[in-house]
């Protein structure tokens, strides 16, 4: 028994393409898996992972809207995905309303670029002919040469046992048996060929996930290293700018000082200099107090003398006039007559020290 051939496809657009695909496939002598006929709802992915791994080829059933984002798991996706990832070959059938867009998931956009195969009314048995040759089949005309001649061997066995005898017939038969049995063993040998394979393929398959699995750890461990290393040198660069802010704090606090030092002088000074005023401003009031009191006592003393200097200019005034009446009334001698004079000048010299002593110099 060959390996057989997965077919995929959606159910809501491609389900009536999907079946004829199989029955032609099958009517070919090639072995199917399609999902609805063989798989187990209970455990549907884990038989559909298990049908791919050992398929030989996915037929992939592309139909108008068959490739539109479904919520949630999208299978033909899934399948495609394990597909390509065991290397098996996609050979895509496109129906006649199957229409490329734009919007295509990647693989699925990769997948329909593969040699496949376009339904056409006109060539319909090629088309599946090249379908079956494509996933390694017949085509049905060899197919039914191939089962004409396995009848027409049976025919010619028929009339050899006939021919033959009983014993023979039944050495033929013994015969017969043991060469299917030993077809038998030999598909059975296949098919646990088939599953070591399969079973090998999935191991490689774990071995490249696992490898690109520490790829991608080693590739999130080196983007944390770097990661790491921005952040050192993020942190570097922070505490120099702390330092530099520091020292920058440091001289700033000086520089406070000086000035509160430099204010505090300024303080002194401006008190130090109001007091020299204050004691500058007593001083000159003193000294203006004490001019005013002399000022005042030399003015005292001014009108004084005035008044004894206007005193005495009467008193000698008057002394003039006695000596002149004493000199023309010829009553005296002219010596008696200065003796007379002499003596009231010194009158109003006594006179004038007693009303002002400190004149007395000035006037004498």
């Amino acid at each position: 028994m060959g390996r057989l051939v997965f077919v995929s496809y959606r159910r809501q657009t491609g389900y009536e393409l999907a079946h004829l695909v199989d029955a032609e496939l099958r009517s070919r002598g090639v072995r199917t898996f399609i999902d609805v006929s063989e798989a187990d709802p209970g455990q549907f992915w884990p038989q559909i992972t298990a049908a791919i791994h050992s398929c030989r080829a996915l037929v992939l059933i592309c139909t108008n809207g068959s490739f539109e984002t479904k919520p949630g798991d999208d299978w033909v996706l899934r399948e495609v995905s394990e597909a390509m990832a065991l290397g098996r070959p996609i050979v895509p059938v496109f129906s006649q309303d199957f229409k490329r867009t734009q919007a295509l998931p990647p693989l699925i956009a990769q997948a329909t670029e593969f040699n496949g195969v376009s339904m056409d009314t006109q060539f319909h048995v090629a088309a599946f002919d090249h379908l079956s040759q494509l996933v390694g089949g017949r085509k049905r005309s060899e197919q039914r040469r191939r089962i004409a001649v396995l009848a027409g061997l049976a025919s010619l066995i028929l009339l050899a046992a006939l021919a033959l005898g009983s014993q023979q017939i039944i050495g033929l038969a013994k015969a017969v048996g043991l060469e299917r049995a030993a077809r038998k063993a030999a598909d059975v040998r296949s098919e646990e060929l088939a599953k070591s394979l399969a079973e090998v393929e999935k191991a490689n398959a774990e071995i490249r996930r696992a490898t690109e699995e520490r790829a991608r750890l080693a590739k999130e461990q080196a983007e944390s290293i770097a990661t790491l290393e921005r952040a050192t040198t993020e942190r570097e660069r922070l505490a120099k700018e702390q330092a530099e802010g520091l020292a920058t704090l440091a001289q700033v606090e000086a520089a406070n000082r000086a000035a509160a030092e430099e204010r505090d002088r300024l303080t002194r000074e401006q008190a130090d200099k109001r007091e020299r005023d204050r004691i500058e401003a007593e001083q000159r009031a003193a000294v203006a107090r004490r001019r005013e009191e002399e000022n005042r006592q030399w003015s005292a003393k001014l009108a004084a003398r005035d008044q004894a200097e206007k005193e005495q200019q009467q008193c000698n005034n008057r002394c003039y006039a006695k000596r002149d009446d004493c000199r023309f009334s010829n009553r005296e001698s002219k010596d008696s007559c200065e003796r007379t004079f002499k003596g009231c000048q010194d009158d109003c010299v006594d006179a004038l020290h007693r009303a002002c002593s400190s004149c007395a110099t000035a006037v004498r």
